[in-house]
């Protein structure tokens, strides 16, 4: 088949004075797309690179067309911005690989994704949102609490701040982030227990080994979110909590398949968990959008496997062409 990749590189960024520090960290390196291109090829498959939102809206109009598209574009400048893509197909009649525009818009939202996962067996902490125009901070707060940006993803906003033990700091760090991603902020208790993200794919789906985070010794925020492109350089010092129990495992492993499905993902997820001071798991995020970087989490799901990572990828994309496909 004739298989068009959509994506978002860095260089593909057009930053302004406005966007805060980490505006690009949901975009890809050049070597995700490499990698896809290999596994593709692999199959058998003929690639195209269609580029992110604006490109592939251009080549459409031109009346250019593949016969599958693999997206792993995030689009930019809206909180509907990982749905452009997926609406551009849906309106052109192209099948695509991936979760469609109404799933990613709404797993972007943490609140609305809470709300639909409320009930369903994934457990979830309380949560308070602070929009830009709201002064009063919620009352009877415990301390630590977490603060960060309701509609970003790539740990946009995380940084050792959000981890707040009193009111004034709250206030203080509430109105920074406002100011800077212009948007709703929500507050949640912090966890500070072990770290853990769950993959999750194909159909029906199944959930993957959980791999555990490094935390930063101090505050016990993941490090992944601490040490990335756009913040920085900084030596951190981290701790691991130590073996994981079975049950726990199975236990995320349930969870993240049960939001998985009631969120309608397709073909593959990330889910992210973390765990209080007794080790009790709770949903944190979900990514049905997740990296395919060659040292992200499905890289490291490979090696685990013994599979190199283009074979990895080779039974994951197969899978959801198929799924696309099929008469």
């Amino acid at each position: 088949m004739r298989i068009g990749i959509t994506y978002d590189t860095f260089d593909h960024f057009v930053w302004s004075d406005d966007h805060p520090p980490d505006a690009d960290a949901e975009f890809e390196p050049l070597e995700t797309v490499l990698v896809l291109e290999e596994a593709l090829h692999q199959l058998g498959h003929e690639t195209l690179r269609w580029g992110g939102p604006k490109t592939v809206a251009a080549r459409l109009a031109r009346n250019e067309r593949v016969d599958v598209v693999v997206n792993i574009a995030e689009g930019q400048g809206s909180r509907n911005r990982e749905g452009f893509v997926p609406t551009l197909l849906d309106l052109y009649q192209i099948p695509f690989i991936g979760s469609d525009a109404l799933c990613l818009s709404l797993t972007l939202d943490k609140v609305l994704t809470k709300k639909v996962l409320h009930g369903s067996g994934v457990r979830c902490t309380p949560s308070w949102v602070i929009s830009p125009k709201q002064a009063q901070l919620p009352e009877g707060l415990t301390y630590p609490v977490f603060a960060k940006p309701r509609y970003e993803g790539s740990s946009m906003g995380i940084s050792e701040e959000n981890r707040i033990t009193c009111e004034d700091d709250l206030r203080t760090h509430v109105r920074t982030l406002t100011m800077r991603y212009k948007q709703d902020i929500l507050i949640e208790p912090f966890l500070s227990g072990a770290e853990y993200t769950v993959g999750v794919f194909g159909h029906p789906p199944s959930a993957s080994l959980a791999l555990q985070r490094a935390l930063e010794e101090t505050t016990r925020i993941g490090l992944h979110a601490l040490e990335r492109r756009g913040r920085p350089e900084k030596a951190y010092n981290y701790a691991i909590a130590g073996p994981i129990v079975m049950e726990t495992e199975v236990e995320m492993q349930r969870m993240a398949v049960t939001a998985f499905e009631n969120l309608s993902c397709l073909d593959f997820a990330r889910i992210d968990f973390k765990c209080d001071d007794h080790g009790v798991p709770y949903f944190l995020e979900i990514n049905p959008l997740p990296t395919f970087a060659p040292d992200g989490t499905f890289a490291i799901l490979a090696e685990l496997s013994g599979q190199s990572y283009a074979d990895f990828l080779c039974g994951l994309l197969d899978q959801a062409l198929r799924r696309v496909t099929r008469p």
